[in-house]
């Protein structure tokens, strides 16, 4: 069967052509979808002092999102509704680590907190890129510094960077110079952070690693902890480190690890003389995801649709003049 090259040519360009157009549409569009930036600040509020006159408050603290934007939405409508003043959030917002994703999530965040402020540190997913290389650009970008304190009313509040699951000694003479110097300020202190010391439901998994979880268990009694929250495990867990009660959340989009199956987070209360309670809160524990624009941010604007569509369009490109050629033959 002779094949007539002469008419197959010039279809297989065209169409060829139209598929790189396609492609490069779709990734334009979805890039400048997920190009603007979040309508409010997330800067954590570093050195601040919040509120001084405030003795009696009570704040939410959340973790481990993942990209998942039905949970926190849910859970962030009955933040809005109960008495929280703020938000703490422990790390892991994002899925992937790439702008457009960091962008419409940090952006639909910003739509949903409403009055809510919100005082983030690090998790491991805003840290590390695909190839495992650590990049800090994209979160301090939009959250500025990786640990910082703050304080609100009689309390202080002071966020670690452990998204490496691990702490460095420059962070810890920090640490161990706010609460010499700023800690006897404050009736209440605080710690919050992304990855665990300990994990009482499942020793050794997914925690700090051994020296950081030393440094940690000397330095913090000796600055008057009153209480340590993290994230990471996926799990309300109630335990004490080093003799400092201690928290782990549930996740709040990610993978549940624990036996009831809802996304969830803190509430804490505080008063004059004490951190009042810590009382865990759940939303329904349904998967369901805005998959489109989850897709979109993470999937369509990669740059291997842009090399797709110009290895596409030089092919559609060199068949048409193939078949030009051919018809040129064929005159002569």
């Amino acid at each position: 069967m002779k094949v007539n090259y002469r008419s197959i040519l010039p279809k297989l360009g065209f169409w060829l052509i139209a598929v790189s157009l396609v492609s490069s549409t779709i990734r334009y569009y979805a890039l400048e979808t997920f190009r603007a930036e979040s309508n409010r600040s997330l800067i954590a509020p570093a050195g601040q002092m919040l509120e001084p006159d405030e003795h009696k408050f009570t704040f939410s603290a959340v973790s481990d999102t993942g990209g998942r934007n039905a949970p926190i939405e849910r859970i962030l409508r009955q933040i809005r509704r109960s008495k929280s003043e703020f938000v703490l959030y422990l790390g892991d917002l994002v899925r992937y680590r790439n702008e457009s994703h960091f962008r419409w999530i940090t952006s639909e965040l910003s739509e949903k907190l409403k009055r809510l402020n919100f005082y983030a540190v690090p998790g491991n997913h805003e840290i590390t890129r695909k190839d495992g290389k650590i990049d800090y650009s994209l979160y301090s970008a939009i959250f500025g510094p990786t640990y910082y304190w703050f304080s609100y009313g009689n309390t202080l509040f002071i966020g670690l960077d452990s998204s490496e699951s691990k702490i460095d000694n420059k962070q810890f003479e920090w640490l161990a110079g706010t609460l010499k110097h700023i800690r006897p300020l404050y009736k209440h202190c605080i710690v919050f952070t992304h990855v665990p010391p300990i994990n009482p439901g499942r020793p050794g998994y997914k925690v700090l690693d051994d020296y950081s979880r030393t440094r940690l268990a000397e330095i913090l009694p000796q600055g008057n902890v009153n209480l340590l929250l993290t994230g990471h495990v996926h799990n309300f867990q109630k335990s004490t480190f080093s003799g400092i009660p201690f928290y782990t959340l549930p996740a709040s989009g990610q993978e549940i690890r624990s036996e009831i199956k809802k996304f969830g987070y803190v509430d804490i209360k505080i008063n004059d003389d004490k951190i009042e309670k810590v009382k865990p809160r759940y939303v329904n524990g349904d998967d369901d995801v805005e998959f489109l624009e989850n897709f979109a941010s993470s999937v369509l604007v990669k740059e291997s649709i842009h090399t797709f569509a110009v290895w596409t369009l030089s092919a559609g490109l060199l068949f048409l003049l193939a078949a030009a050629v051919l018809k040129l033959k064929k005159k002569g």
